[in-house]
């Protein structure tokens, strides 16, 4: 049932529809636009948060050490968007992706948002794998993930906007599911500009982020755009988050982008994927790709600031978002995502 779409094409690119609104309709743009690109400032090396930074540290392999999944269960038919949303989802999350469809996401489908020009197309994918079970008996086994199968499958056939990995799911393989995404992405659409990495429990102004990336292309063209960690960020050596010594040595990542939503360019995504089979990867996803990664590829990193939150900031409002203040937003509770969107359908927020 698997299936390679890197054989079988799924995605059909046209760099010249992408964005039509670009330079026909200037005017288009929120304007916001102008000064969310201004907040957005380049983030250097800061070694001194390394201080026992090993030589070597951050150069690949020659030989190949890790392999990706290039096994699918399910793939989505989509043409090719100037941004694709990846949002890691799990087989028992329906209702949460149901949220997202219902509110930002509909523009995946609708390419239109309420009182806002969306000037780019966008489209949304949720990146599922299977879950472990653990019935003992064998036979069991089978027959929950057949009707975790079956139920994906009817979900995919409604909404088209699923890509199940056939891998086991698991916070340890967050990292590599990803990756793994982001390599059925290349291997499909590899001339779409820009993928935003999103977690369920954040609203996304799709309008504002399409205008900033639209206005600053050629300045992320090999990027990383995120809310950016900067001070020193302590390694877990044990717990949910444990990264093993024999992975990463230091007592510290270098700075990397908040993993509850970061943009990634198409250029920097291929790069991280080339170096990726010879390099060790380890399981805290946003501190490896867009921290360890971008170290060893050599791109850029870039912070907007309070325009993006993560998840320790709790004190942002719902109406930041409809006035433009606000860029990607991680919600305190699950009705704040319905919230901010009636906001946007009524036209105003109090």
């Amino acid at each position: 049932m698997a299936t390679n779409s890197a054989l079988n094409k799924t995605w059909s690119c046209d760099p010249h529809k992408r964005h039509p609104n670009f330079t026909s309709c200037p005017q288009c743009f929120r304007p916001a636009t102008a000064q969310v690109a201004s907040s957005i400032k380049e983030i250097g090396n800061l070694d001194h948060f390394i201080p026992d930074k090993q030589p070597g540290i951050f150069t690949p392999k020659l030989e190949i050490v890790e392999r990706l999944i290039t096994e699918y269960l399910i793939t989505p038919q989509l043409k090719c968007p100037y941004l694709l949303v990846l949002q890691l989802s799990v087989l028992n999350r329906r209702v949460d992706r149901d949220l997202i469809r219902n509110t930002w996401g509909s523009v995946a489908k609708t390419q239109t948002w309420p009182g806002r020009n969306i000037n780019a197309d966008v489209k949304v994918v949720f990146v599922i794998a299977r879950q472990a079970s653990e019935e003992p008996n064998k036979q069991n086994k089978t027959n929950r993930n057949q009707t975790h199968q079956e139920q994906i499958q009817s979900e995919a056939d409604l909404h088209n906007d699923i890509l199940y990995l056939d891998m086991i799911d698991s916070y340890r393989n967050l990292t590599l599911k990803l990756l793994s995404a982001f390599k059925w992405v290349r291997d499909n659409c590899p001339c779409l500009s820009f993928v935003l990495k999103v977690d369920f429990d954040t609203f996304v102004n799709v309008p504002l982020l399409l205008d900033a990336l639209l206005y600053s292309e050629s300045r992320l063209e090999f990027s990383i755009l995120g809310m950016i960690y900067t001070g020193r960020s302590r390694v877990n050596r044990g717990g949910k988050w444990k990264v093993d010594k024999s992975l990463y040595p230091m007592a510290n990542f270098p700075e990397y982008a908040s993993g509850c939503g970061y943009v990634v360019s198409m250029k920097a995504l291929s790069k991280i994927l080339d170096i990726i089979p010879h390099y060790k990867m380890f399981p805290v996803e946003d501190a490896f790709i867009t921290g360890v990664m971008r170290r060893v590829a050599g791109f850029k990193l870039f912070s907007p600031g309070r325009l993006f939150t993560h998840y320790l900031d709790k004190s942002w409002q719902k109406c930041q978002m409809f006035h433009d203040r606000k860029v990607l937003g991680l919600t305190v509770r699950r009705q704040m995502i319905q919230e901010i969107w009636d906001s946007f359908v009524k036209d105003s927020c109090s």
